[in-house]
């Protein structure tokens, strides 16, 4: 048995490419009879490295920006020199004026907001840093004044209730025992 599997493995190493090939149609295939299957498969591949992985998001970010070519390289080391330093400033730049345009408010603005806050969610308490999106500026829709910095289940929350504060009081009290 053990000779049959060495001449498995030799037969795979001299027909690298016909036996990779065959896998791969034999997997097409696969996935083309049990798309459900193989949904599902992706899914809890996806999920599973999402969890066990910590490096996991900051691998999926590197390589976006590989492909948007701002990164000559796979280390993730913060802001390099040369053009990545470019892209900082012009990134800080684009963040300031979206946030005078949308807010009226400068990036320092936004960071005493921040600190005033102690880097966490005006309403749920949660910090930045255990948000995946990072705090939001929240702001009335009617006058357009910045209320605080909120994680995005609590700002699509207050969204959804449309900023009415009837409507949060018929939640509270349908929440209340």
């Amino acid at each position: 048995m053990a000779q049959s599997k060495e001449k498995q493995r030799e037969y795979r190493e001299a027909n690298r490419d016909k036996v990779n090939e065959y896998a791969r149609e034999w997997q097409r295939k696969w996935r083309a009879d049990n798309p459900e299957k193989a949904k599902e498969k992706d899914r809890k591949r996806y999920l599973r490295r999402r969890k066990n992985d910590p490096m996991w998001q900051a691998r999926q970010h590197d390589n976006q920006r590989k492909r948007l070519g701002r990164v000559d390289s796979g280390r993730r080391k913060g802001i390099r020199q040369g053009e990545d330093m470019e892209y900082a400033k012009t990134r800080k730049a684009t963040r300031n004026s979206y946030l005078k345009k949308h807010y009226n408010i400068t990036l320092e603005d936004q960071n005493e907001l921040f600190v005033k806050q102690e880097g966490r969610c005006a309403i749920c308490g949660r910090h930045g840093n255990e948000i995946f999106r990072g705090l939001m500026v929240d702001h009335d829709h009617q006058t357009g004044r910045v209320r605080g910095l909120l994680c995005h289940n609590c700002n699509a929350g207050i969204g959804n209730l449309r900023d009415d504060i009837q409507i949060l009081q018929n939640a509270i009290a349908y929440l209340q025992p």
